[in-house]
């Protein structure tokens, strides 16, 4: 499920592409060299900070923290077998950020 990796990382780059929303996303791949691959976004708006983090294997890791409060908004562990539950996902947490 390598191409859930790649998904996070086009997802990102439209939706910077095709809004100009206060939520900034950034996008990065972790090393090729480790037994269970990974990416991740970050997640920022001016009161939230988050990320999600997807595996190769189809693990999800995500979590939206509330910057003046340092108080976990939502948190998110969850294994997803297709680019559109991961969408899913991702939608998610913006949401929770917003």
């Amino acid at each position: 499920m390598l191409g859930l990796l790649f998904y996070m990382g086009g997802w990102v780059d439209g939706w910077m592409a095709s809004t100009d929303s206060q939520i900034i996303l950034r996008f990065e791949m972790g090393p090729d060299d480790r037994p269970k691959r990974s990416a991740w976004m970050s997640i920022e708006t001016s009161a939230c900070l988050g990320h999600v983090t997807v595996w190769e294997s189809g693990e999800v890791d995500a979590e939206v923290v509330e910057v003046a409060s340092g108080a976990s908004i939502r948190a998110i562990s969850r294994v997803v077998g297709s680019p559109s539950e991961l969408a899913a996902t991702i939608r998610e947490v913006i949401s929770a950020a917003s």
